[in-house]
């Protein structure tokens, strides 16, 4: 399993390099390089491109789905070329079947006219989403959970080291921060209170939607906060995020991400009962005691006043 997530990842990172460098040259990145160069290029990307739809359909548990994407994929590359061999300057349509298929066999159009960027977008996001989905199933369901209370289930892999986080970050292209955008939707499904939210859908919105993410960010910070009040553990995040995400948006995942560190390795102290000792004033120390875990359980919110008279009531023995 390690040895073909490191393979998936691998290809991501290739396919990633591959679509950035063919959108270069679709934009006119080959005025400023010689023609045998190009021509080269064109080569090599247009070969990288069929290796990665190979692998991609290899790798792939559900072969009609794989095929399928592969094929629209290779449709889009055509439909490119064609469009600009039935096009002409005088803006009348006409389809000739000779320039198209000329345009066709020749492997650095495909490279030129954008065919080969296009192509590879489809099959990016089913390569990110199969690795995020294989990731998800690769991991035992209930084995690595630990609880804020009886009703909120908090999956301990929500831990990640913060360098390891800014340098994936910085240095795969984006990659790793839809792959935690991935996770955190699910991480963050145990604030108490909250509809569940798919974490596919909600990537696929980032992905496609413009702006989207900022609102994602915003929401996902309020269930940050919602996770670490419970943990009795200070939180502002939501507000915060929502500013450094429309302005510099590489900062809220590093702190949503510090924050869920503090909540997986945080103490949990909730509902801590501690024995009863001697009287003292009338009163026993264990009572005290109890009484100020449950007065520090409703200063941080975790339990309304009302609850907190109820237990008050019940300890003194009014």
């Amino acid at each position: 399993m390690k040895n073909s997530r490191k393979s998936q990842i691998a290809v991501i990172i290739g396919l990633t390099i591959t679509i950035i460098l063919s959108y270069v040259l679709f934009m006119g990145g080959k005025r400023g390089l010689p023609l045998m160069k190009f021509y080269i290029l064109s080569y090599i990307l247009f070969i990288i491109a069929v290796g990665i739809i190979m692998y991609y359909i290899a790798m792939s548990k559900n072969k009609i789905i794989s095929i399928t994407i592969s094929v629209v994929a290779i449709i889009i590359d055509l439909l490119v070329l064609v469009r600009y061999a039935t096009y002409s300057g005088y803006g009348v349509v006409r389809f000739n079947l000779s320039v198209s298929l000329r345009e066709i066999s020749r492997i650095p159009e495909h490279v030129f006219r954008g065919g080969i960027f296009f192509a590879l977008l489809p099959v990016f996001v089913a390569l990110l989403v199969t690795f995020i989905s294989d990731y998800k199933s690769s991991q035992p369901p209930k084995e690595k959970s630990i609880y804020i209370n009886q009703n909120t289930p908090v999956s301990s892999e929500i831990y990640c080291s913060m360098a390891k986080h800014v340098l994936l970050l910085l240095f795969t292209f984006g990659i790793w921060y839809y792959i935690w955008i991935y996770r955190m939707t699910g991480y963050t499904n145990a604030a108490e209170n909250e509809e569940y939210r798919n974490p596919t859908k909600k990537l696929l919105l980032c992905l496609f939607i413009p702006f989207y993410i900022i609102y994602w960010t915003y929401k996902t910070g309020q269930r940050v906060d919602k996770m670490a009040a419970a943990k009795g553990i200070s939180s502002d995040m939501a507000t915060l995020c929502l500013i450094l995400a429309i302005f510099v948006p590489i900062i809220p995942p590093i702190l949503l991400q510090d924050k869920m560190n503090n909540i997986a390795t945080a103490n949990d102290t909730q509902y801590v009962s501690t024995p009863k000792g001697e009287k003292v004033n009338g009163a026993t120390l264990g009572t005290a005691e109890e009484l100020k875990n449950f007065k520090e359980l409703l200063d941080s919110g975790v339990i309304t006043q009302e609850e907190f008279e109820a237990k008050k009531k019940q300890l003194l023995g009014l």
